[in-house]
């Protein structure tokens, strides 16, 4: 197979990946603690903060940007690959944009000592609106980067049989 074929294959899988992961969250971390008290939802978010900066996770957060910047240049002369893979790529871009300039800071004031009510408080509504929109976002590349796959697949007679 072509490197174009697996590099556009592996930007397809990390971006399902990463929008699984944000759903799950969405679905069920957030939801679950959201019944807890505030210092067992304080002390579950340090811990999960402190457990996420791992390599699986990073390939995971930043591997829809890196391959769809290497599918978008090795796909370029096929236009509407191209621009469903442009398009996956700038809301991969804006998930890794609001989780750095949105979800982190927040992450960030979590660590700090202080009433865990308080730090509930100022955490939890936007933190929850960020991750929503980064879930969103995701969820558009995934399904941008799946067109786009799907369609290369098709011109170039990989398709699967109907």
């Amino acid at each position: 197979m072509r490197t174009r074929t697996w590099v556009l294959g592996l930007a397809t899988i990390l971006s399902g990946l990463y929008a699984g992961f944000c759903v799950a969250y969405a679905l069920t971390v957030m939801p679950g603690l959201a019944g807890t008290d505030d210092k067992t939802f304080v002390e579950a978010m340090r811990s999960v903060n402190e457990a996420t900066p791992s390599v699986p996770f990073a390939l995971i957060f930043a591997g829809p940007v890196v391959l769809g910047i290497a599918a978008l240049v090795m796909h370029r002369a096929q236009r509407r690959t191209a621009i469903l893979l442009a398009a996956a790529l700038a809301c991969s871009v804006a998930t890794v944009a609001v989780t750095l300039l949105g979800n982190v800071p927040l992450n960030g004031q979590l660590t700090e000592a202080g009433d865990p009510a308080a730090l509930r408080e100022a955490f939890e509504s936007p933190w929850v609106t960020f991750h929503l929109l980064r879930t969103a976002l995701a969820i558009s590349a995934f399904g941008l980067v799946a067109a786009a796959s799907a369609g290369a697949r098709e011109r170039a007679g990989l398709a699967l049989p109907a």
